[in-house]
């Protein structure tokens, strides 16, 4: 079953620039890619580095839930989190 998950991490409390937050997302995407979960569809981040978010084609709603939760608990970025989920 395959699912569209958007992520919103917040990182208004990290005083990051735009520059960082933006490499921040490629680092998460990188890491998700070669996972066989899904794929990344689409992302940005916010001009003043507050905010990055992801959108997710999700092939395997199981193994990505483990998954994302133990990458964002690893970001130290979960309590920053919020995933929605569309089916």
């Amino acid at each position: 079953m395959k699912q569209t998950w958007w992520i919103e991490i917040s990182l208004a409390d990290r005083g990051m620039t735009a520059a960082q937050a933006k490499q921040l997302r490629n680092v998460i995407e990188d890491q998700i890619e070669p996972t066989g979960i899904g794929q990344v569809v689409g992302g940005g981040c916010a001009t003043d580095g507050s905010s990055i978010d992801l959108e997710l084609e999700v092939h395997n709603p199981f193994e990505a839930e483990s998954f994302i939760i133990a990458l964002l608990d690893h970001c130290d970025l979960r309590e920053n989190a919020t995933v929605r989920v569309e089916e």
